[in-house]
C-alpha cells in the first residue's frame, strides 16, 4: 500500500479507526513505561496517576472500539439486501411497550 493511499484513507470519514490498534500499543507503552518508573521510585505519585490515567485511556479506547463495532454492524446488518433482519428489527420494534 502506498503512502499516498495510506493518507488518503485517513482522511476518508471513518478512516481513523485504522490508527486504534496503533494508539492502543503506544498506550499500552505509556502505561508500562510509568509503571515501572513507579516501581522504581521515579517521582512515585506523578506515576501512579500517569498509569492510572493511560489504564483509563486504554478502558475508553477498548469501549469506543466496541461501541463503533456494535453500530457498524447494526448498521450494515440493517442495509442488507435480503431483508431478513430488517424484517425481524421491525417486528421487533412493535412488540416493545410505548413509554409516552
Amino acid at each position: 500500500m502506498s503512502s499516498a493511499s495510506f493518507i488518503t484513507d485517513l482522511l476518508s470519514p471513518g478512516g481513523g479507526m485504522q490508527l486504534i490498534p496503533f494508539i492502543r500499543v503506544v498506550v499500552m507503552l505509556l502505561f508500562a513505561i510509568c509503571l515501572a518508573c513507579f516501581v522504581a521510585g521515579v517521582a512515585r505519585i506523578h506515576m501512579l496517576i500517569m498509569s492510572f490515567l493511560s489504564a483509563g485511556l486504554l478502558v475508553s479506547l477498548s469501549f469506543f472500539q466496541a461501541e463503533f463495532n456494535r453500530v457498524n454492524g447494526r448498521r450494515q446488518g440493517t442495509d442488507d439486501a435480503s431483508g431478513d433482519t430488517a424484517a425481524s428489527s421491525s417486528s421487533s420494534e412493535s412488540d416493545r411497550p410505548k413509554t409516552d
